[in-house]
């Protein structure tokens, strides 16, 4: 992934605005209704997966953004500034958003949904801040490191486990984390088209 056509880059990006859109359906009754049902759905097939989620949680999780943002300086400090700097403006887009909609969170509103995450989330529902970390991360590393596309793969992987797993624990509804994602893929597209 040493270069990544602007085709792709500009996928990335409409993509994640799409996203951002879709998760704003949870608005709409039917979107409502429908991001209900799913989530009833998910978190009581993914019931037995707790553990596996508890166990993958700090990956979602703001320390370890730092961290990898850290890491994201060993390509280069200018690499490494221009992923903290968008990292920054994408997470202050998640709080803005967060206390402008103030959605409750599914364990504190849907009937018999226990919030299972080692610690309780203290702030609004939508967007998902976890799912936006992690998929920033998924194409910022690649991208930043020249990795081929099967690491991207893998790491798209490990954020559809992490960004599911928010469902699983009770913290999130799945257009939570749809919103999240497409905050996280903006911000990658941006990452990449800011050379």
């Amino acid at each position: 992934m040493d270069t990544i056509p602007l085709q792709f880059v500009r996928i990335i990006i409409t993509g994640g605005f799409v996203l951002i859109g879709c998760g704003f359906l949870y608005g709409i009754s039917s979107g409502h209704q429908q991001d209900l049902r799913l989530f009833n759905f998910l978190n009581l097939k993914l019931a037995r997966m707790v553990p596996f989620y508890r166990l993958i949680w700090p990956l979602g999780k703001t320390p370890f953004m730092m961290i990898m943002l850290g890491v994201l300086y060993f390509t280069g400090w200018s690499s490494g500034f221009r992923a903290t700097i968008i990292f920054g403006i994408i997470a202050c887009l998640e709080r803005l958003i967060k206390w402008v909609v103030k959605r409750q969170r599914p364990f504190f509103i849907v009937p018999d949904v226990q919030m299972s995450q080692p610690q309780q989330p203290n702030d609004p529902s939508h967007p998902s801040g976890d799912a936006m970390r992690i998929w920033y991360l998924a194409f910022v590393i690649p991208m930043a490191f020249g990795l081929p596309i099967s690491i991207l793969l893998l790491l798209c992987s490990i954020a559809v486990l992490v960004s599911i797993g928010r469902i699983s624990l009770g913290v999130h509804f799945p257009l939570d984390v749809i919103g999240g994602t497409g905050l996280g893929l903006v911000g990658a597209g941006i990452y990449q088209l800011w050379q």
